[in-house]
């Protein structure tokens, strides 16, 4: 066998590893935590977790992205609701973001211009 490749039992624990901490995923698996252990010291099994982290946290991301437009028309209708308090609570929330919005904005927006700079500085040289 490949050392690259992940044995069935490895494979196995993978998915459990994502969501469950290394006790938890060991006796789901039946497999013993030091042999976990040991896997986990080993960079193909690390770079197959990781690549199975990255690809649920990357779902998550679509997930978050594709409902952002829902949250934030449920933010606009509570900033009107009768309630006093929960009109506030939105509206900080809206001024919030709006905040951080702008804040990343200008953060990219220089970080973009010190790029060309630093491009325009290594053509010279």
């Amino acid at each position: 066998m490949n050392a690259e490749q992940l044995t069935r039992r490895q494979a196995t624990v993978i998915p459990l590893l994502l969501t469950l901490p290394v006790e938890s995923a060991c006796e789901r698996a039946k497999i013993a935590k030091p042999t976990v252990y040991k896997w986990l010291k080993q960079d193909h099994f690390r770079a197959a977790l990781k690549k199975a982290q990255d690809e649920v946290f990357g779902d998550a991301i679509g997930r978050i992205k594709s409902n952002v437009g829902a949250a934030v028309d449920k933010l606009v209708t509570l900033m009107n609701s009768t309630d006093e308090r929960i009109g506030l609570q939105a509206s900080e929330k809206v001024i919030e973001y709006a905040v951080k919005l702008i804040v990343n904005d200008d953060l990219e927006r220089r970080l973009t211009a010190l790029e060309e700079v630093s491009k325009q500085r290594g053509v010279r040289n």
